[in-house]
C-alpha cells in the first residue's frame, strides 16, 4: 500500500526552529491543505513524535487541522496594519 502525506513547517514565533507537521489523507481537515500557503493561520492538534527522517528530531503527527485565516484576508483583519 502506498502512503501519501502532506508535510508543512509551522512556526508560532516562540523559537527560531520550525515544527514539521505531518498529515495523512485520513487527517481530519486534510481537504483544506490546498488553501494553506505562507502566512496562513492554522490550528493543528496531534501528537509530538520522533521524526521518521530529515534534520529535525521531532515532528507533529496531526490528527486534526483547521485553516483559521488564509493570508488573503490579512489586510482586513490585521491588528497592526
Amino acid at each position: 500500500m502506498e502512503y501519501y502525506y502532506f508535510s508543512s513547517r509551522v512556526n508560532d514565533g516562540s523559537c527560531l526552529s520550525n515544527m514539521q507537521c505531518v498529515l495523512t489523507p485520513e487527517t481530519e481537515g486534510y481537504d483544506q491543505i490546498d488553501s494553506i500557503n505562507t502566512g496562513a493561520s492554522v490550528l493543528v492538534d496531534g501528537v509530538v513524535a520522533s521524526s521518521q527522517g530529515g534534520k529535525q528530531k521531532v515532528e507533529l503527527k496531526v490528527s486534526k487541522i483547521i485553516v483559521c485565516m488564509p493570508p488573503k484576508f490579512w489586510p482586513k483583519f490585521c491588528i497592526s496594519a
